[in-house]
């Protein structure tokens, strides 16, 4: 990945269709601000971007486009709503100029933070999984039991969908789980890993760095 520098977004912007542009927002290749709560895209450790329907019962009520940050300290949660597809370009636009500005800029080296993660023998959590060298555990909570289910690299498959990631076992069609992009933080990471894992040969680099320790 590429880092290409950010173009300014310096403006009012509004955040539902029957708004006005009254929202300041700043954006630029250091840092973003809104709502008074400013951070620097070098301290960004989490990320949460996202689309999603509103609907009742059958009908469609319009879109919802999330949009999170956060560092140590901070946290910025953008919402934009788009009531019954009043304002689709405006929304579509600005939602993709901040999201890839942000990506662009904190992509590689927050990728490279979780991998090394993962090489290091510690665990990722995204949602209810955890990512370690030999694979995914799936946590399942409830009134009456908690459950975790195992699925090594070998046996996992994956796919993205247009509201989340779903994660299968390839052997055992009763596990799985979905890690949907407006709820689950740092789900896109996720995405980026499991690519990386076996598109990338990172398979094998785990593999080899794990025997280094046994």
């Amino acid at each position: 990945m590429e880092e290409r520098k950010a173009n300014i977004l310096a403006e009012n912007i509004k955040v539902n269709s029957l708004g006005k542009k009254q929202h300041p927002i700043y954006l630029d290749d250091v840092k973003f601000s809104f709502a008074n709560t400013e951070i620097y895209l070098s301290q960004i450790s989490d990320l949460k971007f996202g689309l999603s329907l509103m609907q009742f019962y059958r009908f469609s009520l319009g879109s919802k486009y999330v949009i999170s940050v956060k560092d140590s300290d901070h946290e910025i949660n953008l919402v934009f709503i788009n009531y019954f597809g009043l304002d689709t370009d405006y929304f579509d636009t600005l939602y993709d100029q901040i999201t890839d500005a942000i990506w662009d800029q904190i992509a590689d080296r927050l990728v490279a933070e979780k991998v090394q993660q993962l090489k290091s023998g510690n665990n990722f959590k995204v949602g209810n999984c955890l990512f370690n060298k030999e694979g995914i555990t799936i946590n399942r909570h409830n009134l009456f039991s908690n459950n975790k289910e195992f699925i090594p690299w070998e046996d996992l498959t994956y796919k993205k969908n247009y509201n989340r990631l779903t994660l299968y076992s390839k052997s055992n069609s009763q596990i799985w789980t979905n890690l949907f992009y407006t709820e689950n933080w740092n789900v896109y990471l996720a995405m980026y890993m499991l690519d990386w894992i076996y598109d990338q040969n990172g398979l094998t680099a785990l593999k080899l760095n794990n025997n280094k320790f046994n």
